[in-house]
């Protein structure tokens, strides 16, 4: 039996594509042209089961032709699937961006354990402890050395007489880690009393002119002799690096006090045992490892305070429009198309056909958006730090969202396939 719009020349070419031999092929092979495509179809009835199963390939080009068959709706889908991506990912950037910013200091600092006063959240609430800690640590088991540092905000004076505050940070030399030293910079420019530096995002809001320049903290006379990459200020004040010797020029701290202690612990110490060790001999200050402290400046600054609360909101909202989008966009297509599964369910096709149908057009649309989406999140993101300077794209960002819409639109494809699944075969001879 052969179906109208088919050949037995046809049905030898389908054959030979599929590579299957004549002799073993069931005795009913049929081609059709499905939903007025012109596009054959290679059908295999089972007789016993009393239907019929299209080849996974088959199903592959009816699904992609039926999508391509509208191209205006087809590229409104795609484009509220890469808005979705594509919001889903800046999201996620800024985040997780905020997130490091906020703890910046504290990783940057090569040291294994921290010292610090008494409920201190982060690095920018620090207040003064006793430095003699510094000195009485190094009897605690595992303590391989241990360093000072002073924190803490300063009015800040420009060269044409305007004022803010800044955040002056200073670490003794050993434990500088990734922290700028300003005596390199001092140095190229022919050596300054008390040298500072600042992030190159913020140099513009702490002097008008060229570098070096003349300025003052709280009071006291100081040079701004350099800028450094990667201390972006994400609370709007900036991140000044100062020797540790001249920070108590800046800010009212005793000779006997520092903001933090660090200590580094010897290789055969986990940072843990040497936090243990120290806290079973202070208790008058909090003890925490480096990545301990850091996150708990990430949490302090992302869930109890407003900024970060306010991104954590917006991540959320931009992953349920990303999610209701990709629903609605699969929903559509195949509302659109209920004729044709229609046409499908009176041929025989079964509902795991008709599902498998929009699964296929689900992951294709979600899947070329994504594309599109991640394409145009780095230069976004590079665009965008003009305006905000902590913005991140980690690289496990891309296979993440990818991840997401993939299961949007798994989830998409369960909601719109019912409305196909559900046709009523009998409703394709109707007029």
């Amino acid at each position: 039996m052969a179906l109208s719009g088919s050949s037995d020349d046809d049905r030898g070419g389908w054959l030979k594509i599929f590579r299957l031999p004549w002799s073993l092929t069931p005795p009913r092979v049929a081609l059709a042209r499905v939903g007025g495509f012109g596009l054959p179809r290679l059908l295999r009835f089972a007789g016993r089961r009393g239907g019929f199963e299209v080849l996974y390939a088959d199903r592959i080009i009816y699904a992609l032709r039926s999508l391509t068959r509208a191209r205006g709706r087809l590229i409104i889908a795609l484009t509220g699937i890469t808005f979705a991506a594509f919001l889903m990912a800046v999201e996620g950037s800024l985040l997780f961006g905020f997130t490091l910013a906020a703890s910046r200091l504290i990783d940057a600092v090569d040291g294994d354990v921290w010292m610090v006063a008494r409920g201190i959240p982060a690095l920018e609430f620090v207040s003064p402890i006793d430095e003699r800690f510094a000195w009485l640590a190094r009897g605690a088991p595992g303590v391989a050395a241990t360093g000072r540092g002073i924190a803490g905000w300063a009015p800040f004076q420009r060269n044409d007489g305007d004022r803010t505050f800044v955040f002056a940070v200073g670490v003794t030399d050993r434990f500088l880690g990734k922290i700028p030293s300003p005596d390199e910079a001092s140095n190229l420019v022919g050596g300054r009393r008390i040298p500072l530096q600042v992030d190159e995002t913020d140099q513009e809001a702490l002097s008008d002119t060229a570098l070096p320049v003349s300025i003052q903290v709280a009071g006291t006379r100081a040079d701004l002799v350099g800028s450094v990459k990667g201390f972006a200020a994400f609370l709007g004040t900036p991140f000044v690096f100062a020797r540790f010797e001249d920070m108590r020029n800046f800010l009212p701290y005793a000779p006997s006090t520092v903001s933090f202690i660090l200590v580094r612990a010897e290789r055969r110490f986990t940072p843990e045992a040497v936090r243990n060790a120290l806290r079973a001999r202070f208790n008058s200050v909090d003890i925490w490892t480096t990545r301990e402290f850091s996150w708990r400046a990430r949490i302090f600054w992302l869930i109890k305070t407003g900024a970060g609360g306010a991104l954590s909101l917006a991540a959320i909202l931009g992953f349920l429009i990303g999610l209701s989008v990709v629903a609605q966009t699969i929903y559509s297509l195949t509302a659109e198309n209920v004729e044709e599964y229609a046409t499908l369910r009176a041929l025989g096709a079964s509902k795991r056909y008709v599902k498998s149908i929009v699964l296929i057009q689900s992951l294709s649309c979600g899947a070329i958006g994504t594309f599109f989406g991640l394409i145009a999140l780095g230069p976004f993101a590079n665009a965008a730090k003009a305006i905000v300077t902590w913005i991140f794209v980690p690289g496990w960002m891309y296979p993440l969202v990818t991840a997401v819409v993939t299961l949007l639109c798994l989830l998409a494809a369960s909601i719109a396939s019912r409305p196909a699944i559900n046709t009523e075969p009998a409703r394709v001879f109707r007029a």
